[in-house]
């Protein structure tokens, strides 16, 4: 994800525009078809990905706002996201 980050900054992107066109592209420039098999398991993929970055991202959001400690917040993310 670090790349992916970084990659859009140098961009002037956001993340997410820039895992779609990779995704787009990937899609695009395959020798054939995808199978709705192999187009469902990148698309869950990326829905795990994008979990794991909200869960960090609202984990983090308690912590700062001290309303929570670390493990209290860790908890909650797994419970709310990342045990699904």
């Amino acid at each position: 994800m670090a790349r992916l980050e970084q990659k859009a900054r140098a961009l002037g992107r956001s993340r997410h525009d820039l895992a779609r066109r990779w995704v787009r592209e990937r899609l695009a420039h395959l020798d054939g078809p995808l199978t709705w098999q192999e187009a469902a398991a990148t698309l869950m993929d990326l829905l795990i990905r994008t979990r794991q970055d909200l869960a960090l991202g609202f984990q983090a959001l308690l912590v700062r706002a001290g309303t929570v400690s670390a493990e209290e917040a860790q908890a909650w993310a797994d419970r709310n996201f990342r045990e699904k």
